[in-house]
């Protein structure tokens, strides 16, 4: 014999009440299907059944319920006498009327709790109702304060949701004539994208200010170290790639036989001549005038502060774990090339946290620096988050300059 029984107000149980003390299938259980998206499966797995099984479900809703049983591997239909009622959640004044069988002093408990979370802090909700007072009163302490918590959060969150739903939209001037309802739109391909940005690469190799990446660091780096010297180019092309005026790209001092080289073409490809970038083996002093060279190293003593359009802009290609002092310095100064260094140690850093910056960041503080002329808002914008203090007042500038305007 099965039936349904109500456990609690808002609470219905399928209970089975037979196989007492009898040898059953191991395949034996009942499944129930809650409207048309929940599925509930009830298996008793043991060999030998006593006592009353029960198991529970809260629906949110009055929604269909249909169950059906199955015993030893074949489905079974319930008895016809079987009724089954879900009602829907308890209505106020039914959670009311509970409310007045509970005892008066577990209520004034619940109730002065409440109100001293409030006065303390706690995150609760700014009002509560009889139901929730009822569910309160069947929690311990410790589930309390959680429950207090969680509808708060959902009522914060309500409160926004209806925020958003009642504020208009604002549409600036730009909104407002640039809008896709007022312009002709074509649906841009990804193959479309990338052949302009491809345009776009050739147009900077032939017309654009250069910017040259040493590659003559092969003996000073092991091999880990030039692998990752590998995907670090490859974050460079792609950012320089969709940067709005890009850079002549080259890699300079790239020893057909290196490591360093083989590592680049075997790691990303991109050696090969669809990219659009030049690579040589000659060295920097052979490519430019020593004058227009400006080699960017972080042992330097002069800041770069200020974007000189004619200049030729060298990045080392230079990934040292162990921060190796001084090696792109001295060759700058082997050289007779002139050095700067970004002006990342004038702002407060986290603890632990370097100077140093990987190759692609130091291409997005050019980008950046070009872009807007202010040296502050480009480390902003191109230093890891991780390196400077989450606090902006923090970020306090040792010496404002103005943008220079050309």
């Amino acid at each position: 014999m099965m039936k349904m029984v109500s456990s609690s107000p808002g609470t219905w149980s399928l209970c089975a009440l037979g196989f007492q003390n009898q040898a059953v299938p191991r395949r034996c259980g009942w499944f129930l299907n809650l409207g048309q998206h929940r599925r509930l499966t009830f298996v008793k797995g043991q060999r030998q059944i006593d006592g009353i099984y029960r198991s529970s479900f809260s629906p949110t809703n009055p929604l269909t319920l249909s169950v059906r049983a199955f015993y030893g591997g074949q489905d079974h239909f319930l008895p016809d006498d079987l009724s089954l009622h879900v009602r829907s959640p308890l209505t106020e004044e039914e959670a009311t009327e509970e409310l007045s069988k509970i005892d008066p002093e577990l209520l004034g408990i619940v109730r002065a709790e409440y109100i001293l979370m409030k006065g303390s802090g706690w995150l609760v909700p700014d009002k509560v109702t009889d139901k929730v007072l009822l569910e309160m009163t069947k929690l311990s302490k410790k589930k309390r304060q959680k429950r207090w918590e969680h509808l708060a959060v959902r009522a914060l969150a309500k409160e926004e949701k209806a925020m958003k739903k009642e504020e208009p939209k604002k549409l600036t001037e730009y909104d407002s004539l640039y809008d896709y309802r007022n312009i002709v739109c074509r649906k841009s391909l990804l193959n479309t994208l990338v052949h302009y940005q491809n345009m776009h690469l050739m147009n900077a190799m032939m017309y654009h200010q250069p910017l040259l990446i040493d590659l003559g660091y092969d003996s000073l780096m092991t091999h880990e170290e030039k692998k990752a010297l590998s995907i670090q180019l490859g974050y460079i092309y792609h950012d320089n790639r969709e940067s709005r005026d890009p850079f002549n790209l080259m890699l300079c001092h790239a020893s057909s036989d290196s490591e360093s080289t083989y590592s680049i073409g075997v790691q990303k490809g991109i050696l090969q001549p669809s990219w659009m970038w030049s690579v040589t083996g000659r060295d920097m002093v052979d490519l430019y005038p020593r004058k227009s060279l400006v080699y960017l190293s972080p042992d330097a003593t002069d800041y770069l502060t200020e974007f000189d359009p004619n200049a030729v802009y060298v990045i080392g290609g230079l990934v040292d774990k162990n921060v190796s002092k001084k090696l792109s310095q001295r060759k700058a100064q082997n050289r007779g090339v002139a050095s700067v260094k970004l002006p990342i140690d004038q702002y407060k850093l986290r603890s632990g946290q370097t100077s140093i910056l990987p190759l692609n960041k130091v291409l997005k503080y050019l980008v950046e620096l070009r872009d807007t002329g202010n040296a502050y808002e480009a480390l902003k914008r191109s230093v890891p988050r991780r390196k400077l203090e989450q606090n902006e007042e923090n970020l306090v500038v040792k010496e404002k300059r103005r943008r220079k305007f050309y």
